[in-house]
Protein backbone atom coordinates (compact mmCIF):
# COMPACT_ATOMS: atom_id res chain seq x y z
CA UNK A 1 0.00 0.00 0.00
CA UNK A 2 1.33 3.09 -0.73
CA UNK A 3 0.01 6.28 0.90
CA UNK A 4 0.84 10.00 -0.16
CA UNK A 5 4.31 11.27 -1.93
CA UNK A 6 4.53 7.38 -2.21
CA UNK A 7 5.55 6.50 1.09
CA UNK A 8 4.96 2.86 2.10
CA UNK A 9 1.60 2.46 4.66
CA UNK A 10 2.73 0.50 7.53
CA UNK A 11 -0.22 -1.51 9.44
CA UNK A 12 2.03 -4.26 9.72
CA UNK A 13 4.73 -3.53 11.64
CA UNK A 14 7.11 -4.29 9.25
CA UNK A 15 7.35 -1.75 6.68
CA UNK A 16 5.02 -1.97 3.67
CA UNK A 17 1.54 -3.60 4.18
CA UNK A 18 0.01 -5.41 0.80
CA UNK A 19 -2.87 -4.51 -0.56
CA UNK A 20 -5.15 -7.44 0.25
CA UNK A 21 -8.21 -6.33 -1.64
CA UNK A 22 -6.75 -5.15 -4.85
CA UNK A 23 -8.36 -7.57 -7.38
CA UNK A 24 -5.27 -9.39 -8.72
CA UNK A 25 -3.78 -9.76 -5.39
CA UNK A 26 -7.29 -11.07 -4.10
CA UNK A 27 -6.84 -13.89 -6.42
CA UNK A 28 -3.42 -14.61 -5.66
CA UNK A 29 -4.22 -14.62 -2.02
CA UNK A 30 -7.66 -17.13 -3.12
CA UNK A 31 -5.26 -18.68 -5.30
CA UNK A 32 -3.07 -19.82 -2.43
CA UNK A 33 -5.20 -20.43 0.22
CA UNK A 34 -7.07 -23.18 -2.31
CA UNK A 35 -4.20 -24.74 -3.08
CA UNK A 36 -3.29 -25.23 0.42
CA UNK A 37 -6.64 -26.79 1.12
CA UNK A 38 -6.96 -28.99 -2.04
CA UNK A 39 -3.38 -29.89 -2.17
CA UNK A 40 -2.12 -30.35 1.37
CA UNK A 41 -5.25 -30.53 3.02
CA UNK A 42 -5.22 -27.69 5.70
CA UNK A 43 -7.99 -27.53 7.24
CA UNK A 44 -7.84 -23.91 8.71
CA UNK A 45 -6.28 -20.80 8.50
CA UNK A 46 -5.36 -18.30 11.50
CA UNK A 47 -4.72 -14.76 10.25
CA UNK A 48 -2.25 -12.92 12.21
CA UNK A 49 -3.18 -9.21 11.96
CA UNK A 50 -6.43 -9.74 10.10
CA UNK A 51 -7.59 -6.46 10.38
CA UNK A 52 -5.07 -5.72 7.22
CA UNK A 53 -7.21 -7.79 4.95
CA UNK A 54 -10.43 -5.43 5.40
CA UNK A 55 -8.49 -2.34 4.45
CA UNK A 56 -8.62 -0.31 1.36
CA UNK A 57 -5.80 0.76 -1.27
CA UNK A 58 -5.63 3.54 0.88
CA UNK A 59 -5.60 2.37 4.00
CA UNK A 60 -9.11 2.89 5.12
CA UNK A 61 -11.30 -0.06 6.97
CA UNK A 62 -13.65 -1.41 4.71
CA UNK A 63 -17.16 -2.09 6.02
CA UNK A 64 -17.53 -5.39 3.26
CA UNK A 65 -14.10 -6.31 2.23
CA UNK A 66 -14.20 -7.80 -1.26
CA UNK A 67 -11.43 -10.56 -0.03
CA UNK A 68 -12.63 -11.47 3.54
CA UNK A 69 -16.00 -12.10 1.76
CA UNK A 70 -14.73 -13.99 -1.06
CA UNK A 71 -12.70 -16.48 1.28
CA UNK A 72 -16.15 -16.99 3.27
CA UNK A 73 -18.24 -17.41 0.31
CA UNK A 74 -15.34 -19.62 -1.83
CA UNK A 75 -16.92 -23.43 -2.17
CA UNK A 76 -13.03 -24.61 -1.95
CA UNK A 77 -12.47 -22.76 1.32
CA UNK A 78 -16.22 -23.50 3.15
CA UNK A 79 -15.14 -25.80 5.47
CA UNK A 80 -11.80 -24.49 6.20
CA UNK A 81 -11.98 -23.26 9.89
CA UNK A 82 -11.04 -19.46 9.89
CA UNK A 83 -9.37 -17.94 12.87
CA UNK A 84 -8.80 -13.69 13.11
CA UNK A 85 -6.10 -12.07 14.69
CA UNK A 86 -8.98 -8.90 14.20
CA UNK A 87 -6.18 -6.47 15.10
CA UNK A 88 -3.45 -5.05 13.13
CA UNK A 89 -0.14 -2.84 13.97
CA UNK A 90 -1.49 0.60 13.22
CA UNK A 91 -4.47 0.03 15.74
CA UNK A 92 -7.12 -0.63 14.08
CA UNK A 93 -9.13 -2.92 16.68
CA UNK A 94 -12.12 -5.03 15.38
CA UNK A 95 -12.52 -7.71 17.98
CA UNK A 96 -16.54 -8.28 18.65
CA UNK A 97 -16.62 -6.33 14.92
CA UNK A 98 -14.70 -8.54 12.51
CA UNK A 99 -16.13 -9.06 9.16
CA UNK A 100 -16.87 -13.10 9.58
CA UNK A 101 -19.64 -13.02 7.21
CA UNK A 102 -21.09 -15.98 9.33
CA UNK A 103 -17.93 -17.99 9.05
CA UNK A 104 -14.80 -16.84 11.37
CA UNK A 105 -14.03 -16.88 14.30
CA UNK A 106 -11.93 -14.12 16.70
CA UNK A 107 -8.57 -14.82 18.51
CA UNK A 108 -9.70 -12.44 21.54
CA UNK A 109 -6.30 -11.30 22.56
CA UNK A 110 -7.31 -9.34 25.51
CA UNK A 111 -8.42 -12.88 27.44
CA UNK A 112 -5.44 -14.60 26.57
CA UNK A 113 -3.67 -11.55 28.15
CA UNK A 114 -6.03 -11.63 31.00
CA UNK A 115 -5.56 -15.19 31.06
CA UNK A 116 -1.60 -15.16 31.28
CA UNK A 117 -1.41 -12.29 33.80
CA UNK A 118 -3.82 -14.69 36.01
CA UNK A 119 -1.61 -17.82 35.97
CA UNK A 120 1.43 -15.89 36.46
CA UNK A 121 0.36 -14.16 39.56
CA UNK A 122 0.65 -10.58 38.32
CA UNK A 123 -1.65 -7.82 40.74
CA UNK A 124 -5.10 -6.94 39.97
CA UNK A 125 -5.86 -9.45 37.32
CA UNK A 126 -9.06 -10.85 39.69
CA UNK A 127 -11.38 -7.80 38.26
CA UNK A 128 -13.12 -9.84 35.71
CA UNK A 129 -13.27 -13.24 34.54
CA UNK A 130 -14.78 -15.42 31.14
CA UNK A 131 -16.25 -18.57 32.34
CA UNK A 132 -18.46 -20.89 30.97
CA UNK A 133 -20.14 -23.32 34.66
CA UNK A 134 -20.07 -22.25 38.09
CA UNK A 135 -22.09 -24.61 40.96
CA UNK A 136 -24.89 -22.14 40.58
CA UNK A 137 -25.42 -23.60 36.81
CA UNK A 138 -25.01 -26.22 34.56
CA UNK A 139 -22.08 -28.64 35.35
CA UNK A 140 -20.40 -28.47 31.74
CA UNK A 141 -22.26 -31.95 30.30
CA UNK A 142 -25.79 -29.93 31.52
CA UNK A 143 -24.79 -27.62 29.44
CA UNK A 144 -24.18 -29.00 26.31
CA UNK A 145 -26.78 -31.59 27.32
CA UNK A 146 -29.65 -29.69 28.12
CA UNK A 147 -31.85 -27.08 26.76
CA UNK A 148 -32.89 -25.37 30.23
CA UNK A 149 -32.70 -26.05 33.66
CA UNK A 150 -35.60 -25.44 36.21
CA UNK A 151 -34.39 -24.55 39.57
CA UNK A 152 -37.57 -26.02 41.29
CA UNK A 153 -37.69 -25.28 45.04
CA UNK A 154 -34.74 -27.14 45.94
CA UNK A 155 -34.94 -29.97 43.48
CA UNK A 156 -33.68 -28.85 40.19
CA UNK A 157 -34.66 -30.60 37.22
CA UNK A 158 -33.56 -30.81 33.64
CA UNK A 159 -35.87 -30.23 30.53
CA UNK A 160 -34.20 -32.42 27.92
CA UNK A 161 -32.07 -35.37 29.37
CA UNK A 162 -29.33 -36.75 27.54
CA UNK A 163 -29.56 -40.18 26.02
CA UNK A 164 -26.29 -41.30 27.72
CA UNK A 165 -27.39 -40.74 31.25
CA UNK A 166 -30.81 -42.26 31.16
CA UNK A 167 -33.27 -40.16 31.96
CA UNK A 168 -31.04 -38.00 34.33
CA UNK A 169 -29.68 -35.07 34.22
CA UNK A 170 -25.51 -35.54 34.48
CA UNK A 171 -24.76 -34.25 37.33
CA UNK A 172 -26.79 -35.88 40.45
CA UNK A 173 -26.44 -32.34 42.61
CA UNK A 174 -28.69 -31.09 39.33
CA UNK A 175 -31.28 -33.37 39.37
CA UNK A 176 -33.14 -35.89 41.87
CA UNK A 177 -32.36 -39.64 41.08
Amino acid sequence: MLGPGGSYLNFSGTGNTLSCNHPVVREFLLDCLRYWVSEYHVDGFRFDLASILGRAPDGTPLDNPPLLEAISADPVLRDTKLVAEAWDAAGLYQVGSFPHYGRRSEWNGRYRDAVRRFLRGDPHTLASINYVSSHDGFTLHDLFAYNEKHNVASARSCSRPDRSTHGRCASARRCPR
